[in-house]
């Protein structure tokens, strides 16, 4: 679906695109005073509402008493006094340099000219306005904004051409719907339609509008929202530019990034408000009884009951909620025990989730997790109709595991369960360890932990090379670490490594028995991450061997590990936790907080976090 007359966007830095937008909201205010002070009022206050004028480049007011109108040039900054006859030239006020009270002995000037009460621009502002040095004497601002305010009016521009099409579908569907309208308060451009709502005893509204950016989005933005909220158990899926946004409001909401970054911005738009217009109408005309938000939740795998016990807990108070404290791997068992759940919580990948238990829960319509997701089988979800909402905390490490893994370091190279446990028989020291000053530390996955891991090295006085793919090592380098000249030096070289990688299929068995083999007899292995990372058995050969002379483990190949006669548990050369990188009370509570959010949004009918967004394809197909 093609848009005609769109305006090339520049791409400004958006720090100076916000400030030319809360500039031009404050000079808006004008309009509104003029507005309030000259023109009819109406119940609803739709007499201050502005229009986009593409001649001016920019807002106006309805006609003034005496046929005239104030515009807001918002690519010049300039306020606009456009005469009542027609061929009179405007009157231009240019703002840049002028304070708002400068502003307003101008504008009082000209409405005196006019014979109308220039006190009548006094009294209290029209409407509440966000902080800003303007609001105590400040001046506005020149030509350092320019690029800046002429790339708010492209917007602006842009914004009443697509909503012009818009308004034109929902006329379309039988429904009465005013022309794009600019309402200064919010500074928002929008038409709205109302209705009789599926239920019949309320009044449904549907707004398509553009936002110049605001306190939920510091960028512009298209929505189309819905009241009341919808309700229905999922909303439909919407265009790869939108999002279904459920804080506060119900809309559908595409953002200046997604638009700039598609092909064709002016089609992306055209085809997100489509799509997202006929969902709100479709949605609230639905003649369906409301639908109660109560979900049947399980938790599996909390084996110390500890979830109940944290602040985040309460995030679940209304919704019916049945934790496992058991470990089970029986399918028959599982499918019993989750027959009726509707949304399933994992703890980590604890248990494993694919198509012979999903193919017998025909209730379950959400997986919500965090972090990564081998031990789900995504086609069958996707197949089956199974949201999986897994928060990938892109931008924060577990500084939990990181902790643990510098405490295994130490516990190896200074003996320390072998120090305790000759105590406890009653004798005195076994055995000398080792210093980790000025040591080489390798640390093999240059990623959030491993840069953690970097930053204790260079705390503990050692030496730090860093092996990972080019990218990660580029920005080991950038952050002052070595890099390791070759695989064979790196594993050769280093006194400890120290492994943290994600396990995907090109890290599975990343780590050979030969590299294990160029270690010193003194050195460490580490691993703290993914026993896979690690071809199977030779960390068990190795040990045995004597190179490397220690191991430090919190991850095996079979987990619960119930084999007492492994290597890995029976050499005094191993430390060994059971898989407690992450466990901790504080983890838990960040953790659990992002994973318990993800069902509230799917209850509110707005998925987060989906990694299999095809589902919705899947779910609209048996609607």
């Amino acid at each position: 679906m093609k848009s005609t007359g769109w305006r090339n966007l520049r791409g400004v830095d958006p720090r100076a695109l916000s400030e030319a937008r809360l500039q031009a909201h404050y000079a808006a205010q004008w309009l509104a005073r003029a507005a309030r002070a000259y023109i009819p009022p109406q119940r609803d206050g739709s007499h201050t509402n502005l229009s986009w004028s593409e001649p001016l480049n920019g807002l106006e007011t309805h006609r003034l008493r005496d046929g005239s109108r104030l515009g807001l040039n918002i690519a010049d900054l300039s306020l606009v006094l456009s005469g009542a006859s027609e061929g009179a030239k405007p009157i231009v006020c240019a703002l840049a340099g002028r304070s708002d009270a400068q502003v307003r002995l101008w504008l009082g000037e000209q409405m005196s000219l006019k014979r109308l009460a220039a006190k009548d621009l006094d009294g209290p502002a029209p409407y509440p306005m966000p902080p800003h040095p303007l609001a105590t004497g400040a001046s506005y601002a020149g030509a350092e904004l320019g690029d800046a305010l002429k790339e708010l009016a492209d917007w602006y521009g842009n914004a009443d051409r697509a909503l012009l099409a818009s308004r034109a579908q929902i006329v379309a569907a039988g429904l009465n719907a005013p022309p794009p309208r600019c309402w200064p308060h919010h500074f928002d451009l929008a038409t709205m339609a109302s209705f009789l709502a599926g239920t019949g005893d309320e009044t449904a509204f549907v707004g398509a509008g553009f936002s110049p950016g605001d306190n939920y989005y510091d960028e512009p933005y298209f929505y189309v929202s819905m009241y009341p909220a919808p309700k229905v158990a999922r909303l439909p899926p919407l265009p790869a530019v939108g999002h279904w946004h459920s804080r506060e409001f119900t809309a559908a909401v595409a953002t200046a990034a997604k638009i700039n970054a598609a092909s064709d911005p002016a089609a992306a738009v055209a085809e997100f408000l489509k799509t997202a217009v006929a969902h709100a109408i479709a949605v609230l005309s639905a003649n369906e009884p409301s639908r109660d938000k109560s979900v049947r939740i399980a938790i599996l795998d909390d084996t110390f009951d500890t979830l109940r016990t944290l602040p985040c807990f309460a995030r679940l108070e209304g919704h019916d909620v049945t934790v496992w404290n058991d470990h089970v791997e029986d399918v028959d068992t599982l499918a019993k025990r989750l027959a009726d759940v509707e949304a399933l919580v994992l703890i980590r990948e604890r248990t494993k989730i694919a198509a012979p238990l999903l193919e017998r829960l025909p209730n379950l319509r959400l997986i919500s997790q965090r972090s990564v997701y081998p031990h789900i089988d995504i086609d069958a979800c996707t197949r089956l109709g199974v949201i999986v909402s897994s928060n990938m905390h892109a931008d924060t490490p577990s500084y939990a595991a990181a902790e643990l893994t510098w405490g295994l370091i130490l516990a190896a190279m200074r003996q320390i369960p072998q120090q305790m446990a000759s105590l406890r028989a009653g004798k005195w020291q076994t055995g000398v360890g080792q210093t980790l000053r000025g040591k080489t530390i390798g640390i093999y996955g240059y990623g959030r932990i491993g840069r953690v891991i970097a930053g204790y090295a260079k705390a503990f006085g050692m030496n730090v090379q860093v092996l990972a793919r080019e990218a990660s090592m580029a920005q080991a380098r950038a952050d002052g670490f070595a890099v390791a000249a070759s695989r064979e030096a790196f594993f050769a070289g280093c006194d400890i490594v120290s492994l943290h990688m994600r396990l995907v299929e090109a890290t599975r068995g990343i780590v050979t028995s030969w590299d294990l083999s160029r270690m010193k007899p003194g050195s460490l292995l580490v691993n703290t991450s993914r026993a896979a990372l690690i071809e199977p058995g030779a960390l068990e050969n190795a040990v045995k061997a004597g190179k490397p002379g220690l191991a430090a483990v919190d991850v095996f190949e079979e987990e619960p590990m119930r084999d007492t006669a492994s290597e890995l548990l029976t050499s005094d050369r191993v430390v060994a936790t059971p898989h407690i990188g992450y466990v901790t009370r504080d983890e838990y509570d960040l953790q659990f907080a992002d994973i318990f959010d993800q069902i509230l949004a799917y209850a509110d009918g707005a998925p987060t976090n989906v990694v299999n967004p095809k589902v919705f394809e899947a779910i609209a197909s048996r609607a």
